[in-house]
């Protein structure tokens, strides 16, 4: 079957088949974070499920394969409904939400598709909070061989980054409390849910833009990239990036993990993920190489 029809000519299952061997998938719980469009056109629907059914395939039976529902429009709307609130984190997500072998967990903004070995556990997904005790972000930390797939966008992609910087108390964001309006097919409650919101008046003329954080990422060894037609899928161990990022909020959160608009809408909105390579400060990527020699995850 092809899947993507990109300036470099047909992908087709076998090709893209190939290519997701190369991530060593087996046995590990993998969050794929998507912009599918980015690698191409993409044939049909069925190409799609097609895409689901190789990572299914790749992860085998001891694998976990988690794809974003988020509803993001959630936090305004002050409503979320399982069947017809909006999913806008990737076409992925919305087929995966939509497929038999799948279970959604209940959240009213990061929901997720579960497919796999540890389906249940991620099903206990606390709804109060976004990225606190019990959200999912900080059960699938908890995981050895959790995996973070980037396929065909960067590392301003994966909302887990937030648990980072609650767990870290990163500056310019604080807990906030949300009330929300559940429905559940013919089930409904309102509920209150807190989140690790953005301080507007820090983030005046800055931008969340992790290409300095990219830059060093790539030049540590520490995020590897395939390519598949006009794009890369880039993946990275939690603990890696877990680790990686938690050293650049110490050192130095405004350098690594802020930017100007212009430089944003470069690395993120264009896709162009290695706009910073080897651009870093030498003496900041030092520092950052000594603090992961002196301090390990616990």
């Amino acid at each position: 079957m092809d899947i993507f029809k990109t300036s470099n000519g047909i992908v087709d299952e076998i090709i893209f088949s190939d290519a997701i061997s190369k991530l060593n998938l087996e046995g590990k719980d993998v969050l794929i974070y998507s912009r599918l469009l980015s690698f191409g056109r993409i044939t049909n629907i069925n190409a799609i499920n097609k895409i689901i059914d190789l990572l299914i395939e790749h992860i085998g039976p001891n694998g976990t394969l988690i794809i974003p529902t988020y509803t993001l429009n959630s936090y305004y709307e002050k409503k979320f409904d399982i069947i017809n609130s909006k999913i806008m984190s990737g076409v992925l997500g919305e087929v995966a939400s939509k497929n038999k072998k799948f279970s959604r967990t209940i959240h009213p903004v990061y929901s997720n598709a579960i497919f796999g070995y540890n389906k249940e556990y991620y099903l206990k997904q606390n709804a109060s909070t976004c990225f606190g005790e019990g959200s999912f972000f900080d059960l699938f930390t908890k995981k050895e061989n959790s995996l973070v797939l980037m396929a065909g966008l960067n590392f301003n992609g994966p909302t887990l980054y937030h648990y980072y910087d609650q767990k870290y108390n990163a500056k310019g964001r604080f807990v906030k409390d949300f009330n929300m309006h559940m429905i559940l097919n013919n089930f409904s409650f309102d509920m209150v849910f807190n989140s690790y919101v953005k301080d507007k008046d820090f983030y005046k003329n800055k931008m969340n833009c992790l290409a300095r954080f990219d830059s060093l990422a790539n030049e540590l060894g520490l995020i590897n990239s395939i390519s598949i037609g006009d794009n890369y899928i880039h993946f990275i161990s939690e603990k890696n990036f877990h680790q990686l990022y938690r050293a650049v909020l110490e050192i130095d959160q405004e350098y690594f993990l802020l930017s100007s608009k212009e430089l944003w809408d470069t690395y993120y909105m264009k896709n162009n993920f290695n706009c910073m390579h080897g651009k870093n400060d030498p003496i900041k990527t030092a520092m950052v190489r000594r603090y992961l020699n002196s301090n390990k995850l616990k």
